[in-house]
């Protein structure tokens, strides 16, 4: 049998496995409960938060002939084996991408006047619906506004102020979360109990960090590790190796090092930053810098996921709030670290080459990160 990638083996399939959206999970129940289930729905949030899933799983749990007292499907059923097989004509995925046009949403207003051949619904699931053009969305707003009893839309996206207010108007809209670290974290360390392979939970944190908020990533760069480790314990180095970053301990040592204006203890210890890829040079210092400021104005405990020292990350806190610069004569090349409102790190070399890496404390993303991460100065 064909092996089958971590994000697709454990894809929820009911709302108690759906991971970080109770809110919206609650709500849904609710509405069957009540029987005030919409037309149509909006679904909105970044990669990897459960949209698609969820839209799934609620599709299922409104034809299920025998749910359970709690609004999940039993996915024992024939409805729900059509459906979980793929080969239900009552449950329509539809990319947006790639059926972008008016003429896939014609095919969709003809389709919609038949009933449901099982079950009480036909439910249409469109995946990133912003995708869609002018004229396909233009088609699509008299069926939205009042399909028939038996037809409920799921539309899907990952970038919502693309989706036109006509369309907003007509959907009930359910902004799903980025999934918290701590949370990714205890799901990923469930997971891998049962896959029966073994990671310390320092090394589970870090890949539920660079998940950024998406758990179908973080299983994605976990499958990555657990493949290139196979058969070994999976630990905090090990992910650093394969995932090309680098220890926080070095972005201390150069605090240190900017604060005594120790300018060749600075440039060893860029030399030594010198191998990673400056992508991986700029996040792991962004993500050094978050932590430090959280341990050094926030929740210690969180800030020290990755740094088993929380005291040497307020002194770097305290050393990035203020303006730096060590600049070594001889060859010309200095290291700076500058404050107000920004962190901006900048490695110059002997000929002006370098990285600048810049965080912007409050989120804004108007720093030079979100121009691109990466500036050559």
């Amino acid at each position: 049998m064909a092996y089958t990638a971590l994000y697709r083996k454990f894809r929820p399939q009911t709302f108690e496995s759906v991971i970080g959206q109770e809110h919206i999970v609650r709500t849904l129940k609710n509405q069957m409960k009540t029987g005030r289930v919409s037309h149509a729905y909006l679904f909105c949030g970044t990669r990897g938060t459960g949209k698609t899933s969820t839209a799934k799983i609620f599709a299922r749990a409104i034809n299920c002939t025998n749910p359970t007292a709690d609004g999940e499907p039993c996915n024992e059923c024939a409805v729900c084996k059509d459906i979980l097989a793929g080969r239900s004509v009552n449950v329509i995925e539809i990319d947006a991408a790639s059926n972008n046009g008016v003429d896939n949403i014609r095919e969709i207003r003809e389709e919609v006047k038949y009933p449901p051949t099982q079950g009480k619904y036909k439910v249409y699931i469109i995946d990133e619906v912003h995708m869609l053009s002018a004229a396909a969305f233009n088609a699509l707003l008299k069926t939205l506004e009042e399909p028939p009893a038996h037809v409920i839309f799921i539309l899907a996206t990952t970038d919502p102020q693309k989706v036109p207010a006509t369309i907003l108007s007509r959907v009930q809209r359910f902004d799903f979360r980025r999934i918290t670290t701590e949370t990714i974290a205890q799901t990923l360390m469930g997971y891998l109990k049962e896959e029966g392979q073994q990671a310390t939970p320092e090394a589970v944190r870090y890949v539920a960090h660079l998940g950024d908020g998406s758990m179908r990533d973080s299983l994605s760069i976990l499958d990555q590790c657990l493949a290139f480790f196979s058969g070994e314990e999976v630990t905090l180095e090990k992910v650093l190796d394969i995932m090309g970053a680098v220890d926080q301990t070095i972005f201390f040592e150069m605090t240190d090092a900017l604060a005594k204006r120790d300018a060749k203890e600075a440039m060893l210890l860029v030399e030594q930053m010198m191998p990673v890829l400056p992508i991986v040079r700029c996040q792991s210092f962004e993500q050094a810098v978050e932590d430090a400021v959280v341990a050094e104005h926030g929740n210690r405990h969180t800030a020290s996921i990755f740094s088993k020292d929380v005291d040497h990350m307020t002194r770097f806190a305290r050393v990035i709030e203020t303006t730096i610069y060590v600049k070594n004569s001889a060859t010309k090349a200095g290291v700076g670290i500058g404050g107000e409102g920004h962190c901006t790190m900048t490695i110059a070399g002997p000929t002006g080459e370098g990285i600048t890496c810049a965080k912007s404390f409050c989120r804004r993303r108007r720093c030079m990160l979100a121009e691109g991460g990466l500036r050559i100065i």
